[in-house]
């Protein structure tokens, strides 16, 4: 472009500087030298031809120079455009909002694309406004402490300066915003103008609140949690690990679950570990380890893999739950299920075989015991009406049907329990084994069926045992502060009243010294049967010490708390106790407070229960009463 425009200012030079020669040759024929225009023209003398050739190389040397000049202004306009397009096309092409503010008056002089699409404005609406008007829907400027003004920080410091602020879009929605400003100094080094720049990090704060949330969950669990990396190096425990297994974070972190290792499982169990959790899946198992010093304990343990962005697996969690106690039950119970089954296996189990038919072919003894039916009567009839209840019998049906083509079905090959029906129409629960045997190309079940009722009711007393006191059958210790926690967090959650009323029995060494250990557990059983006919329905009665019991009243005042403890005394204090003499309680009586910990909401009431016994015994005291007058005692 530029030889173009300089050949075309030269040429134009060129003609010029004829056409004076044309105009000059003119002027000297016609007025000056009086000779023909073609001589002047052709043959002009020495002092008209050098002038006449200066004016030419004159005009071809302003062509060639203004070429030059014209050109290159224009090469500079079109780099300045083009910077200009390329800051423009940077600036919109910014996710982030940006903002160049004039300090003088916080009027904003240009934005980019995103400020208007997160503010849903148009350019229009913007330029000229004050950058508070902007953002904030304010009429006036930020301010400290609590809204600190990034730009008046950076005119004042001469530097970068970052806030979180919460900017407000056109429809009124609030936004999370890291806000940066630098500044733009004028040929002197004065700060003339800011760029502004604000950032969305509502998501980012949101995810920073559940990140906070999860982490106390964690913090908190009542489970184990551990996360190792890929290798197995642990790298974080939460505190109920280190209450279980004994050794602090930072005992554990850098080590690997090896120094949990009891030597039990075999090298095939970390293997098939191992191989499931490198595969990406996630792996469950019971294991038995080892604590600090030394104490074996069980733990139902789950172990998840966890992946980055790429797939590649990076960390591991296991998450722990301990199940010593429930495994020695479970041990307990199945090694007293092994002994009575190896002795009496053919006598207590009851066999039965039926064909494709569903007809019974085999009826032991001991089928004839448990149903009721005799051999002579059970053959040939249908199994599954003279001993699967009524309302389970279509669905064994339909999985008999299948059974009889392909010898599978829904309840082959495994145990299950369920209720089955005596002669007289009674239900029992049984411990159902099917097997199936093919001959002469039918299939045949052959089902063994124990009578699992003791089993039931033995599960039933463990539960009872693990929550009853043994001796007066009331609410034992742990069981009742399991109860008060969760009553109390009930309280919380709902705002209602709680009250705890403790108490205990008066001399109750000199009942046991008097007339003996049998005389005083019978007036312990004795008090704990009044007190249960005494207490309402929703309260809970238990035994927390020796001659030492608690009632927790729920959704009640102090008031009301009062009135049932009094009434407990004096039915106490009435009631007949064998030849063990008058037998009195002292009462203590706490109603929770909103902040109070479960041990300072008991430690009132043991504190209002001795201070009955020191006051004469068979009485009550409210902690509120006693806080009062030890309150009111410096006044007197």
């Amino acid at each position: 472009m530029k030889k173009y425009l300089t050949t075309g200012l030269m040429l134009i030079g060129t003609i010029l500087a004829i056409l004076f020669w044309l105009l000059d040759a003119a002027v000297d024929a016609l007025l000056i030298r009086k000779s023909s225009f073609l001589h002047q023209i052709i043959a002009p003398d020495a002092g008209e031809l050098w002038m006449r050739l200066f004016v030419l190389i004159s005009f071809l040397g302003f062509g060639f120079y203004a070429g030059i000049i014209i050109a290159r202004a224009e090469r500079a306009e079109e780099m300045s455009r083009r910077d200009r397009e390329f800051a423009e096309s940077v600036l919109n092409g910014m996710n982030d909002s940006i903002s160049v503010i004039d300090v003088r008056d916080f009027r904003i002089v240009d934005v980019n694309a995103a400020f208007l699409l997160d503010r849903g404005l148009t350019r229009g609406e913007v330029i000229g406004k004050t950058c508070h008007e902007a953002t904030h829907q304010s009429s006036v400027p930020c301010s400290s402490p609590g809204n600190p003004c990034p730009l008046c920080d950076t005119v004042k410091l001469g530097g970068f300066a970052t806030y979180e602020h919460v900017h407000f879009r056109s429809d009124g929605t609030r936004v999370q915003t890291e806000v940066s400003t630098s500044p733009i100094r004028d040929d002197s080094g004065r700060v003339v103008r800011v760029i502004h720049v604000s950032r969305d990090i509502t998501a980012r704060k949101a995810a920073e609140i559940q990140m906070r949330k999860l982490s106390t969950a964690v913090e908190k669990a009542a489970d184990m949690i551990v996360i190792t990396d890929n290798t197995g190096i642990i790298e974080y425990v939460n505190p109920a690990f280190e209450t279980v297994t004994g050794y602090n974070r930072e005992e554990a972190i850098g080590k690997t679950p090896r120094i949990l290792k009891s030597g039990i499982h075999g090298e095939e169990f970390y293997r098939e570990l191992w191989d499931t959790i490198l595969s990406g899946s996630i792996y469950r198992n019971v294991f038995v380890n080892r604590k600090k010093d030394g104490e074996l304990y069980y733990d139902e343990c789950t172990i998840t893999p966890m992946r980055n962005e790429q797939d590649v697996i990076t960390h591991f969690i296991a998450t722990a739950k301990v199940i010593t106690d429930r495994i020695r039950a479970e041990n307990a119970l199945r090694e007293s299920e092994e002994r009575m089954r190896a002795i009496t296996q053919m006598a207590a189990n009851a066999i039965v075989m039926i064909d494709a038919g569903g007809a019974v072919s085999f009826w032991n003894p001991a089928a004839e015991r448990m149903f009721g039916f005799s051999a002579e009567e059970a053959i040939g009839m249908d199994m599954h009406r003279i001993i699967v209840p009524q309302r389970l019998c279509d669905d064994f049906l339909k999985g008999f049907a299948r059974f009889t083509e392909t010898g599978e079905g829904p309840v082959v090959g495994k145990t299950l329990e369920m209720p089955a029906r005596k002669k007289d129409g009674t239900e029992f629960p049984v411990e159902l084994s099917i097997s199936g045997i093919r001959t002469k190309e039918q299939w045949h079940a052959v089902g063994i069926i124990r009578d699992i009722s003791e089993r039931r009711q033995a599960e039933r007393k463990l539960r009872e045992y693990a929550e009853k006191d043994a001796l007066t059958g009331v609410l034992n210790r742990r069981r009742f502060y399991e109860v008060l926690e969760q009553e109390k967090e009930r309280a919380v959650r709902y705002a209602r009243s709680l009250s705890l009323v403790m108490f205990d029995i008066d001399h109750f060494k000199a009942v046991n010294d008097t007339y003996g250990h049998a005389a005083g557990d019978r007036v312990l059983r004795k008090t704990a049967s009044v007190v249960s006919d005494h207490i309402r329905k929703g309260d809970a009665l238990g035994r927390i010490g020796g001659e030492e019991f608690a009632v927790l009243a729920t959704e009640a005042t102090a008031e009301s708390a009062l009135a049932l403890a009094e009434k407990i005394r004096g039915a106490v204090e009435m009631a007949d106790h064998d030849h063990a003499g008058n037998i009195t309680i002292s009462i203590g009586v706490s109603t929770y407070d909103d902040g109070l910990t479960l041990d300072e909401f008991v430690r009132r009431a043991d504190e209002a229960l001795y201070a009955a016994k020191n006051n004469g015994r068979n009485r009550v005291e409210c902690y509120g009463a006693l806080r009062d007058r030890d309150t009111q005692a410096p006044q007197k």
